[in-house]
Parts: structure tokens; C-alpha cells; sequence
């Protein structure tokens, strides 16, 4: 009887260990499939929105995320330059398109006033070999006043020649240049060359003086020509570069280079009025070419989204598998559940038995009683494998 109880207690222990085993067996996958769970809602919400982003770009804008994705991620790398700043980042488009505007502005202005440009080339060209006569006049005529003969000596002059040729049957137009030659022919060996060499040394000493000043001149002249003529060749006129320069001067005091007018250290703000014009101009066209390299910005924008997508798509597979793992562990639990209820009812149909018998005799025999529990333990371990095999 007391190897009988020994026995029972001894299967009743195992089947308590089985069943905590089970149990802890159970909370951890309990605790596995909630942690699944939560991810797959993570992963379900990500890709909602990333559904609903696509269905809106496509209905809305006409676009297809799949095709315009390295763009997209461009941009997005862009607005990160921004720290994700709505109002910056569409103040800056707006300038953006207001300088796309300016420029197709400018560009019409300058087909509708290219032939403007060309005729005020020739008239250019005209009035620099008037503008060289003219200076060369004015000059004659200065060292001709510092001499003593000005306009009022010339005119005498004149009238005394005109008065001789008509008196000698001359044309007016002659007398100047028969004047001149007689002059040059008859009266050079009485009058000596000391007075020539005299003058030409004091207009050598006077050219000499102004040599520097004219080849500075002509230095800028050149520079300016040379400048202008590359300018007009590109289609800009001088009226065009009035425009640029009033319109650069208008932005001045909009804020249009703000973002750029910072000290080194980008802390304190510089004042339009204290920044010189070459600093102001050197600003404006970083400007422009910060506003050229968007379109860079938004190709990498684009790469990173496309990086995205194939995150996402790693996800669902990742997402599968665990649902997988979900299912096989779900139905492990549910054989495993199966099994312990089945030895529980088991045991519990051998105690019923048990007692029954040792109700009815009291001198059943003890090796018939073991029989009977090696036989119960022996169709419930028949029974699990079965079930294993299901």
C-alpha cells in the first residue's frame, strides 16, 4: 500500500513539474508573440503610411513614388539642412521660384534688346574714334594756346592766309597748306633749327609727362573693352547690365541674402549698410549657386527614400516569417495544452480506479495493482506519441 501511494505521488509530482514546465513554456511564448505584435503594428503603421503617401502623391500630383524615388530623397536630405523647418523650407522655394521668374525675365529682356545692343555697339565704335579725334584736337589745341596761338591768333592767321590767296589767285582751301609748305621750304636755314629742336624737346617733355596717365587709361579702356565686349558676345547689353545691377540693388534691403550676411562664426548678423558692394556681390552669387544645388541635394534626398523602400520591404519578409513563427508557436502551445490536459484527466481516472478497487478489496494483490499503473502509464506515454506524430 505503501509502495502503491509512493508511486502515485511520485507520477502526481511529475505531472506538477510538467505542468510549470508548460506553464513557463507558455508565458514566454506569450511574451514572444506580444513582443511580435507589437512590432508587426509598428511595421503595419509604418507601411500604411507609406501606402497612403503613395496613393495621394499619385492621385494628387500625378506622381509615382517607385519612379521619382531617388528625387524624393533628395529633397528629404534637403529639408534636413533645415532642421525640418516648414516656413524655411517653403520661404526658400518661394525665392527659389522668384529668381526662376527674374531670370526668364531677364532672359526675354535680353532677346528683346539685342538689336538695341547691337546698334548701340556700332554707335560705341563711332563715338570712340570721334571721342580719340576729339581728345587729340583738344590736345593740339591746349599746346597750341600755351604757345600763344589760340583761337582768336588762328583766326587772325587764317584770315592773313585767305587774304594772300585771294590776292594770288589761290583757292581758300589752299592757302593753309601753300602757307605751310613755303614756310617749311624758304625759311628753315634763316630762322635755324634751335627753335624746332626747342619745341619738339618741350613737346617730348610734355608727352613723356603724360605717358602714365595715358597708359593707365588705355590699360582700363582695355580691361572695360575687353569686359564688355565678352559680355555683349553673350548677349548681355549695357542696358542689361544696368538692369542686374538695379535689381541686385533692390534685394539689398529684402533679406535675399540674410542667411548669407553672417560673421564667420555664424553668430552675429552683419548689417547690409556695413557690407561693402564686392562682399555684397560675392554674397549674391553664392546665393545663386546654393540655390543651383538643390536639385543635387533632392537626388540624394530621392537615394535615401529608395533605401527606405527597400527597409520596408525587408520588414514584410521579416513580418512574414514572424507570423510563421506565431502560427507554429501557437499550435505548439495547443498540442502542448492538449497533452497536459489529457494527463491530468488521465491521473485523475487512475486515482477514481484506485480507490475504487481498494474500496472493493482490501486484499487485491500489490503487484496487480502496479501492473495496472505501469499498463495506465504506459497508454498515456502510447497516447502522447501519437499525438506527437499528429
Amino acid at each position: 500500500m505503501k509502495m502503491k501511494f509512493q508511486s502515485l505521488q511520485q507520477a502526481h509530482t511529475l505531472l506538477l513539474r510538467d505542468i510549470e514546465r508548460a506553464k513557463g513554456l507558455k508565458n514566454a511564448i506569450d511574451s514572444d508573440l506580444d513582443k511580435a505584435i507589437k512590432r508587426e503594428r509598428s511595421i503595419m503603421k509604418y507601411y500604411s503610411w507609406y501606402k497612403s503617401l503613395t496613393r495621394e502623391l499619385r492621385d494628387e500630383y500625378g506622381l509615382d513614388i517607385r519612379e521619382e524615388f531617388s528625387t524624393f530623397a533628395k529633397a528629404i536630405n534637403d529639408f534636413n539642412g533645415y532642421d525640418y523647418n516648414v516656413l524655411d523650407i517653403i520661404n526658400d522655394y518661394k525665392e527659389l521660384k522668384s529668381v526662376r521668374e527674374e531670370i526668364q525675365i531677364i532672359q526675354s529682356m535680353l532677346e528683346m534688346n539685342r538689336p538695341a545692343r547691337d546698334k548701340l555697339l556700332k554707335e560705341i565704335e563711332f563715338l570712340e574714334e570721334k571721342r580719340s579725334y576729339y581728345i587729340q584736337s583738344t590736345n593740339t589745341f591746349e599746346e597750341l594756346q600755351k604757345r600763344g596761338l589760340g583761337l582768336k591768333e588762328l583766326k587772325r592767321l587764317l584770315s592773313r592766309l585767305v587774304e594772300i590767296s585771294r590776292a594770288n589767285s589761290l583757292p581758300d582751301n589752299e592757302a593753309l597748306p601753300q602757307f605751310l609748305n613755303i614756310v617749311e621750304k624758304q625759311y628753315d636755314n634763316k630762322l635755324g633749327f634751335e627753335s624746332i629742336i626747342k619745341s619738339l624737346k618741350t613737346e617730348k617733355e610734355k608727352l613723356q609727362e603724360e605717358v602714365p596717365e595715358y597708359k593707365m587709361y588705355l590699360q582700363l579702356q582695355g580691361i572695360l573693352n575687353l569686359q564688355i565686349v565678352h559680355l555683349n558676345h553673350s548677349g548681355v547689353t549695357n542696358e542689361d547690365i544696368i538692369n542686374i545691377y538695379n535689381l541686385v540693388t533692390s534685394l539689398k534691403n529684402t533679406g535675399f541674402v540674410d542667411d548669407l550676411s553672417l560673421n564667420m562664426d555664424g553668430n552675429s548678423p552683419i548689417r547690409n549698410d556695413t557690407v561693402s558692394k564686392n562682399e555684397f556681390w560675392t554674397r549674391y552669387i553664392e546665393k545663386l549657386r546654393s540655390l543651383k544645388n538643390i536639385h543635387v541635394a533632392i537626388e540624394q534626398s530621392l537615394a535615401i527614400l529608395n533605401n527606405l523602400k527597400k527597409e520596408v520591404e525587408m520588414l514584410d519578409r521579416q513580418k512574414q516569417e514572424l507570423e510563421k513563427t506565431c502560427s507554429d508557436a501557437i499550435a505548439n502551445l495547443n498540442h502542448i495544452v492538449y497533452q497536459i490536459t489529457y494527463s491530468m484527466n488521465a491521473a485523475r481516472q487512475i486515482h477514481q480506479e484506485i480507490d475504487k478497487r481498494l474500496s472493493t478489496s482490501h486484499r487485491l494483490n500489490p503487484l496487480i495493482i502496479n501492473l495496472l499503473i505501469l499498463n495506465n502509464r504506459d497508454e498515456e506515454y502510447d497516447n502522447r506519441e501519437n499525438n506527437d506524430d499528429k
